[in-house]
């Protein structure tokens, strides 16, 4: 990322999909999301498991597709989903957290070049749940973005908040957007490694640009 910060693009997903990546990605999912009866005592939805739960679960899928990377990377869906796209969308913070530290790309953007933090702000589940802030932690490059219709996450809480019955949802992601970027500096304080964009984020840049 360059500095001065910039508004920049969605990056598009990959157009031809392996089919045993795809197979891997979908049992992976699978796995941590639906796990059968044998497996609900290991694969517990505790925060604090998730990373005995992942490292066991990929061990299982490098077994299962020995020759086969775990990309998490390519779309899910036909509207160019990726995980992390869905898994913000349902408020799924364990999750979203476990796919950032296993590498997904969090500048990818869906057919329309929308963010995974836009997904988030075009439904009231993470309102629901109260995970925005928490989300931003993991998520605040999407801040940068803009999809196809050069709009970035702002334009589409002003979009929500003219649905009807949603302004109380559209107020809550702005308040704690703009909240989360003037608390920034404690946070970069207990960073020892920041990044351009963390580093170079204020309220003055998000409000212009």
């Amino acid at each position: 990322i360059n500095v001065p910060l910039t508004i920049q693009k969605t990056i598009p997903t990959a157009s031809v999909i392996d089919k045993d990546e795809r197979l891997k990605l979908e049992t992976f999912l699978q796995k941590l999301l639906f796990p059968s009866t044998s497996e609900n005592n290991h694969y517990s939805t505790n925060e604090q498991s998730y990373n005995s739960v992942e490292k066991a679960l990929l061990q299982e899928l490098d077994a299962m597709f020995p020759h086969v990377l775990l990309n998490l990377n390519i779309p899910v869906d036909e509207h160019g989903n990726t995980p992390l796209h869905w898994l913000t969308s349902i408020a799924n913070l364990n999750l979203v957290k476990s796919l950032v530290k296993l590498g997904s790309n969090r500048l990818l953007g869906d057919n329309d070049g929308e963010s995974p933090l836009v997904k988030a702000v075009k439904s009231a589940n993470n309102y629901d749940s109260g995970t925005f802030e928490e989300l931003l932690d993991y998520l605040y490059p999407c801040l940068i973005l803009e999809d196809n219709m050069n709009r970035t996450v702002l334009h589409h809480i002003v979009i929500t908040s003219g649905i009807a019955g949603c302004s109380s949802v559209a107020k809550y992601y702005l308040d704690v957007l703009m909240g989360w970027i003037v608390k920034k500096e404690d946070r970069i304080s207990n960073l020892h490694d920041v990044d351009p964009i963390l580093k170079n984020l204020t309220l003055n840049w998000v409000l212009v640009n």
